[in-house]
């Protein structure tokens, strides 16, 4: 095991070298796919384009259920008497003044969505959104009960109990619920966008099959391109049976492999499987041991090669992005820290900034879905070159602020304050 250690760190330090130059060959034009394979990716997206109907479009999408409740963290005192007190109902008040030593956070932001875990049940899943810089105070909460999800929560609470460790005292947590869990219809104009997203990325379509085995990235065949499209077609099945994952941070194996995907689906215009391949590539969608902020900066997005293919990219991206709670199967969530590096680097920033800005001001969209937006357009500032661009978007970012719920708005206020 030690050598195996050993081994791995060597295979880091040497990847580090190249962290900031992924080296994925570059044709000619200045993108990772030639330019036959533009031309022909550019006539099936302009067609996939053409053909959603937006005004066939009917389908109705609904915001994740969300409320707001106060959380308590009790690790100390009589624990089993407060988880008592929880399920007899004692009010918010009357525990604070009972137990002034738990650690209390105030208008807590929670979503309720229903999942499946790692075992492949169906679970309901209630958790804190992370708001605040640096917040460490954590809730989530799992039950295979399903009735939770219809749950009326107002006035309420649900606790998490921890055991006594050698490590950790006895404690529990607890949400306070200030109202019911709200779910609303996502406005028309954003339904359209997931719609579009879904019309582009073929949402009947995986990158790898049931037969996936783990293993190495290994490089194209020297002269792949002279291949028949049947036999390059036939090299994209094996890779697509083969899943990569990386030893480290700076394991380029993932995003190469990744890469000789989307090529050869270019290639062979294969746009399904391209333009999820394409973005995972942009979203840096692949596996990895760890992963550290440091060497993410050496991965680009590629965003210009989906700006060639004439495609609505605006559309495209805020389909990925907005999150709902009856989403097409296998439908494509994109990440908000890569996306707004995209747009950073984009043609399209000044239409961005506009259209982000108005939707994140909507009342009209629940506020799940206004804080996303909120943060990506953190991201997309913080990735921007131009400091006067910076300064101009991060005002204009800030005065959003006000047409949000005030404790919303409140503590979204203080992430700009530790940026």
């Amino acid at each position: 095991m030690k050598k195996l250690l050993l081994f791995l760190g060597g295979l880091c330090v040497m990847f580090s070298v190249y962290a900031q130059n992924e080296g994925f060959k570059i044709h000619p034009n200045g993108f990772l796919y030639s330019q036959n394979a533009i031309d022909s990716l550019r006539l099936k997206a302009s067609s996939l384009d053409a053909s959603f109907n937006e005004t066939e479009f009917k389908k109705t999408f609904y915001s994740f259920h969300q409320t707001m409740g106060h959380l308590v963290n009790l690790d100390s005192g009589d624990v089993k008497s407060a988880i008592s007190d929880f399920e007899n109902g004692i009010s918010f008040d009357q525990f604070f003044l009972k137990y002034p030593h738990a650690k209390i956070d105030r208008d807590a932001f929670i979503i309720r969505t229903k999942n499946k875990n790692y075992n492949d049940v169906e679970v309901v899943e209630i958790q804190k959104v992370m708001l605040k810089p640096n917040d460490y105070f954590h809730f989530y909460h799992e039950s295979e009960n399903l009735s939770l999800y219809q749950w009326k929560s107002k006035s309420k609470w649900l606790y998490n109990y921890e055991e006594e460790t050698s490590y950790s005292p006895e404690s529990v947590k607890a949400i306070f619920f200030l109202d019911d869990f709200q779910t609303t219809p996502i406005p028309h104009e954003y339904a359209l966008k997931i719609g579009y997203a879904d019309h582009l990325i073929d949402t009947t379509t995986v990158i790898y099959g049931k037969n996936m085995t783990d293993g190495f990235s290994e490089s194209l065949p020297e002269n792949w391109h002279k291949f028949s499209k049947r036999k390059q077609s036939k090299l994209l099945d094996q890779l697509r049976n083969t899943r990569v994952v990386g030893s480290c941070s700076f394991d380029s194996g993932p995003r190469q492999h990744a890469v000789n995907i989307a090529v050869l689906a270019a290639e062979t215009v294969e746009w399904e499987v391209f333009l999820k391949a394409h973005l995972d590539i942009m979203n840096d969608r692949v596996e990895r041991v760890a992963d550290n902020n440091y060497a993410s900066k050496g991965r680009d997005s590629y965003v210009k090669e989906l700006e060639e293919l004439n495609i609505d990219l605006l559309k495209l991206v805020f389909g990925i992005t907005l999150r709902v709670e009856n989403p097409a199967s296998n439908h494509y969530f994109g990440d908000l820290s890569r996306i707004g590096r995209a747009l950073a680097e984009s043609i399209h920033r000044t239409e961005f900034e506009n259209t982000i800005l108005a939707l994140i001001e909507d009342k009209t969209l629940d506020d799940y879905n206004r804080i996303l937006f909120y943060v990506l357009f953190e991201n997309y500032i913080y990735f921007l070159e131009d400091e006067d661009e910076k300064e101009k978007n991060s005002l204009l970012l800030q005065k959003s602020l006000k047409t949000f719920p005030y404790s919303i708005g409140d503590i979204l206020a203080k992430r700009g304050e530790s940026s």
